[in-house]
């Protein structure tokens, strides 16, 4: 398989969580910079993580990466995506991938014209969660009519709600 590059726009602590993904396996992955509002958190970023930095959208565009991690803060992640795939890049954002239904549908239109995006979403990944899931889809207990959730709020909740009632 050919090594990922990607670019992370933001620089809060979930950047940095894809900033170890690629020191963990820089056989797969390349963190080619991560986009920073201002020189002060690129220097910052930099000095601290070692993290390639730029402030420049321009230049990260320059380093051709193969797709685009959005995760900025959650009033500016749907732009900041929207804003990325009308560049013509594949694009992974953090959730939620947008607080105003209008923004949401905006963003299920683009996917709908070919805009490749996916929203991070794992808690239905995590192990406990994972093997319950595997349970309730083995039919041992019959088909699941309701959930109850006490693992997870907010959008989360609901993506955990979607799986257990295999509501896609």
């Amino acid at each position: 398989m050919a090594k990922l590059r990607f670019i992370v726009v933001g620089s809060g602590w979930r950047s940095l969580f894809y900033w170890r993904i690629a020191q963990a396996l820089p056989e797969r992955f390349e963190l080619c910079a991560m986009l920073c509002r201002t020189e002060e958190k690129a220097e910052k970023m930099h000095r601290e993580y070692g993290v390639p930095v730029s402030t420049s959208a321009e230049q990260c565009i320059a380093l051709h990466p193969d797709f685009v991690v959005v995760a900025v803060n959650k009033a500016s992640i749907a732009a900041v995506s929207t804003e990325w795939l009308a560049r013509g890049f594949a694009v992974l954002c953090e959730t939620p991938a947008a607080l105003e239904e209008d923004a949401l549908r905006a963003l299920w239109q683009l996917h709908r014209q070919g805009a490749k995006l996916q929203v991070a979403e794992q808690y239905w990944l995590y192990p406990t969660l994972a093997k319950r899931l595997a349970a309730v889809r083995s039919g041992a207990l019959g088909t699941p009519q309701f959930a109850r959730l006490s693992v997870a709020h907010g959008y989360h909740a609901v993506s955990l709600a979607r799986q257990f009632l295999n509501a896609g």
